[in-house]
């Protein structure tokens, strides 16, 4: 019985680690294009 009870939190636990990577690398990325993102957003479009 705690044998299932920790394969469960385990598989969370990754699901976990998985979206929180995913998360650092999408602030990473945006981070780093900051700049063009807003003079992109801020520059008129001729």
């Amino acid at each position: 019985m705690e044998f299932s009870r920790f394969k469960q939190q385990k598989k969370q636990n990754y699901k976990r680690f998985i979206i929180l990577v995913l998360i650092l690398l999408l602030v990473i990325l945006l981070w780093k294009n900051a700049d063009a993102i807003l003079e992109g957003l801020f520059t008129p479009t001729p």
